[in-house]
């Protein structure tokens, strides 16, 4: 009888079955990777964009194969921010701009912000190649201006966080732009409502994605300037959006009168970002979405404590809507289970909607 060992240390191979050349990822599928490090974070975080950026500078370290995509990540997507300590103007005398195309930019900054002279320059030095800005803490008053360079109209997806900071003197114009997408933060006082109206006339031919921020953490409820704002500059643009996305970190009142506007969407994200007494009443919500509707997603993420009802309350909304519009696909993010799973499943199989579950996710 043989001896059995106990150990649950596996004998090392021989020197001659490690192979000369181990198996590599295709430069493709890496680029992919590290690309995707910088993709869904919120770089007003200095220790997040400080790890980010650590992160791909050890991956570049790591081996020959790895080091120019990870380079490549850093250096295809420059991030000003407070955290880095790298002001536009040392970007523009660095060798990273000569090697590396351009097709994001990002003005994270918060604390010192960064001069509306030396954005211009940046976006300037650019290229043609830039598809993606994002302008944060701009410190001057002419900050509107950047809105009119050739570098800025070319864009595909701005995003503008600070609008509330910006001027726009009366008469002022803002050339056409041709954007897909606009990311809008509307929190505490909301910006020049003609301002607003000038940037979505401009965008509103080519313009297809809208996603608004709406409304200050631990408010009771958006104020009556924020709501006045959204119906200046909604009419505008509203009935050629395809895709929205809602992020509301308290109750915004008259949401469902946002949502009628919206009359040719195809899918629609709503992220409550607040307590549970704060949100709307999805039957509401529901009523109010556009019979085009395909996909539609809601995101509880900072609720830990799902109401036991909000099964039930689902498969009405999901009735409700099939029966009327062409909805195939629903998406909760930030939600493990359904505590009614039977009948809000049964609900979404018996009428062919998809339904996916994200535990762990938030919104861009």
């Amino acid at each position: 009888m043989s001896d059995i060992s106990l150990s649950n240390d596996a004998p090392a191979p021989p020197p001659s079955s490690i192979p000369d050349d181990p198996i590599q990822l295709p430069y493709e599928l890496l680029s992919v990777v590290f690309h995707h490090f910088l993709a869904p974070f919120d770089f007003d975080d200095p220790a997040t964009a400080r790890s980010v950026r650590k992160t791909l500078c050890a991956a570049a370290l790591v081996c020959s194969h790895w080091r120019d995509p990870a380079q490549r990540a850093l250096n295809e997507h420059p991030l000003f921010t407070d955290s880095t300590h790298k002001p536009p103007i040392a970007w523009l005398n660095g060798e990273a701009r000569k090697r590396y195309i351009v097709r994001k930019m990002d003005f994270a900054t918060q604390r010192y912000g960064v001069d509306a002279s030396d954005v211009r320059k940046v976006l300037e030095a650019a290229g043609s190649f830039l598809e993606e800005v994002r302008l944060g803490y701009i410190t001057s008053g002419t900050s509107w201006t950047l809105l009119t360079l050739p570098a800025v109209s070319q864009l595909k997806r701005l995003t503008l966080p600070k609008l509330e900071w910006w001027d726009f003197p009366p008469g002022s114009e803002i050339p056409p732009l041709h954007l897909i997408s606009l990311n809008l933060t509307l929190r505490r006082d909301p910006p020049n409502s003609a301002l607003l109206c000038a940037l979505v006339a401009a965008a509103s031919t080519t313009l297809q994605t809208l996603e608004l921020d709406l409304a200050e953490p631990g408010q009771p409820g958006a104020g009556a300037d924020l709501v006045a704002c959204l119906d200046a500059f909604l009419p505008i643009i509203a009935p050629k959006i395809l895709h929205l996305v809602l992020v509301m970190h308290s109750k915004v009142d008259g949401i469902e009168r946002v949502l009628a506007r919206f009359s040719a969407l195809e899918s629609c994200t709503l992220d409550f970002r607040n307590e549970l007494d704060h949100l709307p009443s999805l039957d509401a919500v529901a009523d109010a979405i556009p019979n085009s509707i395909k996909t539609l997603v809601l995101g509880f993420e900072r609720r830990r404590n799902p109401d036991p009802e909000l099964g039930v309350v689902l498969a009405k909304v999901a009735a409700s809507m099939q029966a009327r519009t062409a909805l195939k696909r629903i998406e909760l993010l930030g939600v493990e289970e359904v505590k009614e799973p039977v009948t809000f499943l049964a609900e979404c199989e018996a009428r062919e909607i998809e339904v996916v579950l994200v535990p762990k996710v938030g919104l861009r």
